[in-house]
C-alpha cells in the first residue's frame, strides 16, 4: 500500500507542527488497518459461495494491499467460484495462497482461515487463503474407520482437463481394527474417476513396514503385483496369487495345479541360427566376480528340435572346463570331448538306468552305442571301455574289472574289431579273455574248485566246451 503523506510548507523552509501530527496520524491508522487480523477474528455469514464478514468499524476497514483478516467458516464451499464481502466493501474472490482456484469442499467448517488481501495487479484483487497452498498442502482428513474395507481419502491432486487424472493419498483398513496396524496408507491413481495403479505402504502380508504395488482390475478389485517386507521377503504375485519369494538361501518358486515352471524367453523375431545363446544360469562365488559357473541353454540347430547345453567353469578370468551337451528331440543326447554323463542312485536301487523301447521294428531295440569320433585315429584305436568299480578297505575307489573294444583294422571294407575283458589280480589287471572274428582267447580259466586253469585258444575251427561252469575241453 502507499501511504498518504501531507507535504510541509515549500517556502518555509521547516515543517509545520500540524503537518507533522496528520502525517503521524495517517500511519497510525494504516497501522490499525493491517494489523486488525491480529485482535480480531470473525464467523462468516452466508455461503456457500458468497460469504460475509464484519469487523468493528473503528477504524473504519478499508481494502488495502496487505491488509489480513481471521476467519471461522460457517457452511463449506459448493463451488469453484467463492468470494468474501468485508464490512460491505464488495465481493472479492477467495483463492489460495499462489493464486488457484479453491476446490469444492476445501472451506471446512468450524475450521478458522487466515486471509490476506491481494491487490497488487490494479482492478483484480482477491483474498489469498494462507492455511491453502495448492503447492504445498497439509490436510488432516476424517477419522478412518474400525471394519475391514473402510476407507478416507486424505487429500487429492486433480488435473482440469477433458480426461481428469487425480492422484489420491487415502487410509484404508484391512482389517478390522482399530489403530495403524491394520491400515495402510495408499497413493491411488484415478482416471475419469475408474482407480488405476496403486502403491501402499503396511498392507496385509507385506508386514508393518511393508510395501506393496499394484493396479485395479476391469471389475475394480485390487489386483497387486509386488510384496515386499523390510525384514523380510520379496514377493512377485500372478493373478493375486503368490508365485516367486525370495527366502534366506535363494528363492521359492511356486507353480499352478499342474506343474511349477520358471521360463527364460528370448524375444527375437526370425530364426535362430545354431548355437544362439537362450539363456544362463551363473553361479559366481568371490567378491570380484572372476570365478564363476555357467550353465548356458542353445538353440540345438536351425530346426528348434532341440537343445545344446553348455557347461562352463573359469577362475580368474581363464577357462579352465568346457563340456557341451545335446539333447534332441527323438534323436540321442550326445556330449563333446570332455563330456561326462553321470547317473547316480541311491543304496538298494534296483535299476538306475532303465532304457525301454517299443520294438516294432527287425532290429534290435533299445541299443546303447559307445563311440569313438576320432576320423584319423590308426588301427588299434581304442573305441570304448565299460568299467565296474567299487570301493576297497581304504574307502578308495577301484575298477576291479572294465570291458574293452578296439579297431584292429579301418580299411574300409576289411574293417575288423576285438573285445577284451580284463580284470584285477593283486592290483594288476590283466586280459582274461579276447573275442575277435577269427576266434576266441582264454588266457586263463577257473577250474571246479576254484584255483586256476589251464591257458587255452580257440580258433574258428574249434569248439570250446563248457560244462557245469567248468571248460572241459577245447577242440
Amino acid at each position: 500500500m502507499t501511504s498518504q503523506i501531507i507535504p510541509t510548507n515549500p517556502t518555509a523552509g521547516s515543517a509545520t507542527t500540524s503537518s507533522v501530527r496528520e502525517n503521524f496520524r495517517i500511519a497510525d491508522e494504516e497501522i490499525t488497518q493491517l494489523q486488525r487480523s491480529n485482535i480480531d477474528a470473525q464467523d462468516l455469514t452466508g455461503g456457500p459461495i458468497a460469504y460475509s464478514v464484519t469487523y468493528p468499524s473503528d477504524p473504519a476497514f478499508t481494502l488495502v494491499d496487505g491488509v489480513r483478516i481471521v476467519v471461522r467458516v460457517n457452511v463449506t464451499n459448493t463451488s469453484l467460484v467463492t468470494e468474501l464481502n468485508v464490512n460491505g466493501t464488495g465481493s472479492t474472490p477467495v483463492k489460495s495462497l499462489d493464486g488457484k482456484t479453491l476446490t469444492i469442499g476445501e472451506l471446512v467448517p468450524n475450521q478458522y482461515y487466515e486471509l490476506m488481501l491481494n491487490a497488487v495487479v490494479p482492478g483484480s484483487p482477491y483474498w489469498a487463503c494462507l492455511n491453502i497452498n495448492k503447492g504445498i498442502i497439509g490436510v488432516e482428513g476424517a477419522a478412518l474407520g474400525n471394519t475391514t474395507g473402510d476407507e478416507v481419502t486424505q487429500a487429492e491432486f486433480t488435473s482440469i482437463n477433458a480426461n481428469k487424472s487425480t492422484l489420491a493419498i487415502k487410509d484404508e483398513r484391512w482389517a478390522d481394527g482399530t489403530d495403524w496396524l491394520s491400515a495402510s496408507k495408499a497413493l491411488q491413481f484415478e482416471i475419469d474417476g475408474t482407480p488405476h495403479a496403486y502403491i501402499a505402504s503396511s498392507t496385509e502380508g507385506s508386514g508393518t513396514r511393508g510395501i506393496e504395488i499394484g493396479t485395479h482390475n476391469s471389475e475394480g478389485a485390487k489386483e497387486k503385483f509386488f510384496v515386499g517386507d523390510a525384514d523380510a521377503a520379496a514377493y512377485l504375485f500372478h493373478d493375486n496369487v503368490k508365485k516367486f519369494q525370495t527366502v534366506s538361501n535363494g528363492i521359492l518358486v511356486t507353480g499352478g495345479d499342474q506343474y511349477t515352471s520358471i521360463v527364460f524367453e528370448q524375444n527375437t523375431d526370425g530364426p535362430h541360427p545354431v548355437a544362439t545363446d537362450l539363456c544362463r544360469i551363473q553361479a559366481t562365488w568371490n567378491e570380484n566376480e572372476t570365478s564363476a559357473s555357467f550353465l548356458d541353454f542353445m538353440v540345438a540347430d536351425d530346426d528348434l528340435d532341440g537343445f545344446r547345453f553348455r557347461f562352463k567353469h573359469f577362475e580368474n578370468g581363464v577357462d579352465t572346463y568346457e563340456d557341451f551337451m545335446t539333447l534332441k528331440v527323438d534323436t540321442a543326447i550326445t556330449s563333446n570331448d570332455k563330456g561326462i554323463l553321470s547317473v547316480a542312485g541311491k543304496a538298494n536301487f534296483e535299476n538306475q538306468i532303465t532304457l525301454t523301447a517299443n520294438n516294432i521294428q527287425a532290429s534290435a531295440q533299445p541299443k546303447i552305442v559307445l563311440r569313438s569320433n576320432e576320423p584319423s585315429a590308426p588301427a588299434g584305436n581304442l573305441l570304448g571301455q565299460i568299467e565296474f568299480q567299487g570301493h576297497n578297505s581304504s574307502e578308495i575307489d577301484i575298477t576291479y574289472g572294465y570291458i574293452q573294444a578296439a579297431a584292429t583294422t579301418k580299411t574300409t571294407g576289411e574293417e575288423d574289431g576285438k573285445i577284451g575283458f580284463f580284470v584285477q589280480n593283486n592290483s594288476t589287471f590283466t586280459q582274461v579273455l579276447k573275442v575277435q572274428h577269427n576266434g576266441i582267447k582264454a588266457t586263463s580259466y577257473m577250474s571246479s574248485d576254484g584255483s586256476e586253469g589251464v591257458t587255452g585258444t580257440a580258433s574258428s575251427s574249434s569248439t570250446l566246451t563248457v560244462k557245469n561252469g567248468l571248460i572241459v575241453a577245447i577242440v
